[in-house]
């Protein structure tokens, strides 16, 4: 009896270990997980905000051109 309960409790012992083990390794999945999304959602508003940027350089650029083209215009 009490070598099969010694065998129990080195079995449940085990699992517990291999429990704790594929936990961890669930963990560090999960944080991998989190960094890499977080990146991407970095990168995604990186780019939309020099997306943005650049549209309203363009189009500053050309209001000011065809404003600049239009003075010019009147004044000849």
């Amino acid at each position: 009896m009490r070598c099969e309960r010694a065998e129990d409790t080195s079995h449940a012992l085990k699992l517990n270990n291999e429990g704790k083990l594929i936990g961890f390794v669930l963990a560090c999945v999960g944080v991998v997980v989190v960094v890499v999304v977080v990146v991407v959602v970095v990168v995604v508003v990186v780019v939309a905000v020099v997306v943005v940027v650049v549209v309203v350089v363009v189009v500053v650029v050309v209001v000011v051109g065809n404003q600049r083209e239009t003075q010019w215009d009147s004044t000849s």
